[in-house]
């Protein structure tokens, strides 16, 4: 514990100013505490200091294991301040922070990241791997906790960060969250300016209720830890060499509504309970393709445009296939362009596929299925039960100009809809 501070008790501490540098040696922290008073208590605790390891590697192992007693701020990792290391190896910096046993207290959490914090790997393949797990809380619970000004860098090697909070009972729960203005990949004005490292974040919830920058020219994965993530993308910025970009996975079931505008050189792909698509997507890369693939609905709201360079768009409702329906819905000035922009290519373009279904065609593996509406009484698009494809939600009374336009460029366009009654597919 550190004797200046009586409310902070830790296992291990590094105050402001302290340094570790292990001349290229590796640098292994391991630190718990059980403390079950009126204090802020912590694996391991770097409060302003640096680690460097040189081409050394660095593990930090902090467990925090205290329940109930006087409300105690119980947290795995406090990590304010920078972590370096040059190694090669793909886990050169390890972070594991576990506060899942603090159960009972104000607070349980795994890892805080705090403002003004560096995680930098700057060797060839050198990688970062982050997990923190939370217990129960009365006040406050998250897993992984990124705060205010935080940059979590690699050159090249592999960034993966895990969150388990699988209880989030508190008042105020996460299980990872960022806020403020973090950086993952590279950063201007800093050791790493340009990154290839593919970047993978897992947990069943991220929020983002702060700027996350991510800039890498490797492939991007946001998803869930087990089986469903919630994601809200209103804060992401993705810089446009970004190889690919996932959110979500197969079998997914929790809706996600994508309002902030992606634009990069590979793949979009997104898997959901039902998505709505309120910005654009645009892929860059030849070949590269866009996939919207939702247990449930899929619809394209006013006025957007999903663009490939020849490219396949791709638009799978009702992927299970469980009867419950599915069906897609195209709203007012929405374009689907697989030509890379052009309106009069005519060879060499992307498929353009709105279907659904738990088939697939055994040769493109496209879906060969049907998106489907459940009829009325169902659920309405507008004033009525949408059909199984429908472009335009069906307001008798209001006028619109629809003006629905799909360019494929010479590639094949399949459109298979269907209703269970009353309603055309």
């Amino acid at each position: 514990a550190d004797a200046a501070y009586p409310k902070y008790l830790q296992g291990i501490y590094l105050s402001s100013g302290s340094s570790l540098n292990s001349s290229n040696g590796t640098i292994t922290l391991n630190g718990k505490s059980n403390q079950n008073v009126y204090a802020v208590t912590t694996g391991v605790y770097l409060d302003g200091g640096t680690i460097n390891a040189g081409t050394g590697k660095i593990s930090i192992s902090g467990l925090q294991t205290s329940s109930s007693g006087t409300l105690p701020n119980a947290q795995g990792v406090i990590i304010n301040g920078g972590i370096y290391s040059s190694s090669t190896s793909s886990d050169a910096i390890s972070i594991i922070g576990n506060a899942s046993g603090a159960n009972g207290g104000g607070t349980s959490l795994g890892i805080n990241i705090q403002d003004g914090a560096t995680i930098q790997a700057n060797g060839t393949g050198g990688g970062i791997y982050i997990y923190g797990s939370a217990g129960t809380a009365t006040g406050y619970e998250s897993g992984v906790d990124f705060g205010g000004n935080v940059s979590v860098l690699a050159a090249s090697g592999p960034i993966v960060i895990e969150s388990n909070n699988p209880t989030r009972t508190a008042p105020t729960n996460y299980d990872m969250r960022a806020s403020g203005n973090v950086s993952f990949g590279a950063r201007a004005a800093s050791g790493v300016t340009s990154s290839t490292s593919n970047i993978t974040f897992r947990a069943s919830e991220f929020q983002l209720t702060g700027a996350v920058n991510i800039s890498t020219a490797g492939n991007v994965t946001i998803e869930p830890l087990a089986t469903n993530l919630t994601f809200n993308s209103g804060n992401l910025t993705l810089n446009s060499s970004i190889s690919s970009f996932t959110l979500g996975k197969d079998g997914n079931t929790v809706d996600l509504t994508i309002s902030r505008a992606i634009d990069i050189a590979g793949s979009i792909n997104l898997y959901a309970g039902n998505i709505s698509a309120d910005a654009n997507l645009t892929t860059t890369g030849n070949g590269s393709g866009i996939l919207l693939k939702s247990r449930g609905f899929i619809i394209v709201e006013a006025g957007k445009k999903l663009q490939t360079n020849n490219g396949s768009i791709t638009l799978w409702a009702d992927s299970n296939g469980d009867g419950a329906g599915g069906f897609i819905g195209i709203r007012e000035g929405v374009q689907l362009n697989s030509a890379n922009g052009s309106t009069s290519q005519s060879t060499g373009g992307g498929s353009i596929t709105l279907a659904g279904g738990n088939t697939t065609n055994a040769t493109t593996g496209l879906p060969n299925g049907y998106a489907y509406a459940q009829s009325w009484p169902g659920t309405n698009w507008g004033d009525h039960p949408p059909s199984g494809v429908q472009f335009g939600a069906w307001n008798p009374s209001a006028t619109y100009t629809y003006d629905f336009r799909l360019y494929s460029g010479g590639g094949n366009i399949l459109i298979h809809g269907k209703a269970a009654t009353g309603a055309p597919g």
